[in-house]
């Protein structure tokens, strides 16, 4: 395991142990957080894949899979990677069905075909990758796996101690140009707060309005020093793509 990716407090070894939506998201969760974090995820997501005709479809960092089933219903085959051999097997054992294919990743590179992936898809993965050159090469990794009309999207938290301009130089720097940055989520927020706490008992009931009020809440400048989730566009540039 690369020791430097790995995150503050549980491992992702240890992470892989855990129920549901705890092993990818926040791993203490008693609360209604990570199923609200979960939701914005995937209605993000969705929002920029919708109408898009895919054939294959990258999830790189998987993690147990929760991503697996919504983005097999955008393209013909599904394919997930990990760099925990626990979070794979994991993935594995709870998401059997056709077409979804999961892989083990050595932290270097991306073990599918050269430019064969339509969409390349990461939430909350790339922030792991701590050294600047780490990150230059994963996105030319993107780069050399994507299809000649290949989009990369992925969800990161930026604020003070994550600059969002590392990751689109990055990304610029490897041979794509973003076409969309979306604030989807904000943290210390009111809806922050308010989720952490409300059992997971609760969550029908108040789900849709704390939805609603991240909704409202993303579309105003914080009062105080938050961070942000925010959503990245990128598509390759005209050079790298075949006429």
């Amino acid at each position: 395991m690369h020791n430097e990716f790995q995150p503050n407090g549980q491992t992702w070894e240890e992470r892989a142990t855990l129920d549901g939506l705890n092993s990818v998201l926040d791993p203490s969760n008693i609360s209604i957080k990570n199923n609200l974090i979960d939701i914005i995820h995937k209605a993000a997501i969705q929002n920029v894949l919708k109408g898009k005709k895919i054939d294959n479809i990258l999830d790189f960092g998987c993690g147990t899979g929760r991503l697996a089933n919504l983005l097999a219903n955008f393209g013909n085959n599904y394919y997930g990677i990990d760099i925990t051999p626990e979070m794979v097997s994991a993935a594995k054992k709870y998401i059997s069905q056709p077409r979804r294919h999961f892989f083990c990743f050595d932290g270097k590179t991306i073990p599918v075909e050269i430019n064969n992936m339509d969409i390349i898809v990461s939430v909350l993965v790339l922030q792991h990758f701590k050294k600047v050159s780490d990150l230059k090469d994963i996105a030319k990794e993107f780069l050399r796996v994507s299809s000649n009309n290949g989009i990369c999207v992925y969800i990161e938290q930026v604020g003070k101690k994550r600059d969002e301009k590392k990751f689109i130089d990055a990304f610029n720097e490897a041979g794509f140009t973003l076409c969309e940055l979306k604030t989807v989520r904000r943290g210390r927020s009111i809806s922050s707060w308010l989720t952490s706490k409300i059992n997971n008992q609760e969550s029908t009931k108040w789900i849709t309005v704390l939805k609603m009020l991240n909704n409202i809440e993303v579309n105003f400048p914080p009062l105080t020093e938050t961070y942000e989730e925010k959503i990245f566009v990128f598509k390759r540039i005209d050079k790298y793509c075949l006429k």
